[in-house]
């Protein structure tokens, strides 16, 4: 995702062990997958992410916590406007596009509350401000 250029070399460079989520194996064994969202929705707390723009979005399903980072200027105050915002821009939906509202919870087996039973039991979403320096990049004091 746009959101994340630079992030992968910046966590290394942090000595965090980090890799491509290339592939099912990789994600499923990830601690934590990071992708960017298109939006965030402020009136529901919502993320939206296309599956077009990586080519799947297995490192946002698979490990038990999903880092999602949104653009400040790609908030939008409701579900609606993101629909609204797709139309303008003339391009046809993506054939995957998902609003996330925090973990799936599931009651079904034993009326107990499930977290995370179809993907992450953790979401974190984390804003980027639009003139915020690349990530990895280094400013002197």
């Amino acid at each position: 995702d746009p959101e994340c250029n630079g992030l992968l070399a910046a966590l290394r460079e942090a000595g965090i062990d980090a890799h491509p989520l290339d592939g099912i194996a990789r994600s499923a064994e990830a601690d934590i997958g990071i992708t960017g969202a298109m939006y965030g929705v402020a009136l529901t707390g919502s993320i939206v992410v296309d599956a077009s723009r990586t080519k799947g979005r297995t490192a946002s399903l698979l490990p038990p916590v999903h880092v999602a980072l949104v653009r400040v200027n790609n908030l939008l105050a409701t579900p609606g406007e993101v629909f609204e915002r797709l139309a303008s821009q003339g391009n046809a939906l993506p054939s995957n596009l998902v609003l996330i509202t925090g973990p799936s919870r599931s009651s079904d087996i034993e009326m107990q509350l499930t977290l995370g039973v179809h993907g992450p039991q953790t979401l974190i979403v984390l804003l980027l401000e639009d003139e915020a320096p690349a990530l990895g990049s280094h400013q002197s004091p």
